[in-house]
């Protein structure tokens, strides 16, 4: 029995949900979504031995809405398949958190959403929408500036460096979720 795969995550239009995805596995009769608000304690997750502080939903899916994830600042999940034989854990983890922004500049590191770092692609899904407007990106002793347009997305071709951090703009002090 395989792991799945391809682990998403988007933050839902209402920023009350989280949407999670992955990858379809045959021989799977069902799949076990363990999330926390602990990464060390999710990425040390142990099927044999789970703690009290690791949750678990069951489902049939491919996909699963996580209704209540805005009452946490941060959660994080894996997804593991199970049939009768076997459970396999994926070795993916994503998450949502929540990030005080203030009014200008902000240096972030923050693990996007790796399956879409292009971004035209948005992988930076935030609430309130539009709350980071441009970001920076230190490259070859300059900043390579990419801009949000409405109804549009972000205006670049480039592709997210998921081990850098980024200067982000905000026009107002808020608290967004990502």
């Amino acid at each position: 029995l395989n792991a799945p795969a391809n682990l998403t995550i988007y933050l839902a239009q209402n920023n009350l949900n989280t949407i999670l995805n992955w990858s379809n596995i045959t021989d799977a009769d069902e799949y076990i979504i363990y999330y926390s608000t602990n990464i060390t304690t999710i990425r040390n997750l142990n099927l044999s031995a789970i703690p009290n502080n690791i949750y678990n939903i069951s489902t049939s899916s491919t996909n699963y809405t996580h209704t209540n994830a805005s009452n946490y600042s941060q959660l994080y999940y894996r997804v593991s398949a199970k049939n009768s034989n076997a459970e396999n854990l994926s070795t993916q983890i994503v998450g949502k958190y929540d990030i005080n922004l203030t009014e200008g500049f902000n240096l972030i590191s923050i693990p996007l959403n790796s399956t879409y770092k292009n971004l035209t692609l948005d992988p930076l899904r935030t609430y309130p929408k539009q709350s980071i407007t441009t970001m920076y990106e230190y490259y070859n002793s300059s900043f390579i500036k990419t801009d949000y347009i409405e109804n549009y997305g972000w205006y670049s071709s480039q592709d997210i460096n998921l081990s850098k951090a980024y200067f982000v703009s905000s026009n107002n002090a808020i608290l967004t979720t990502v």
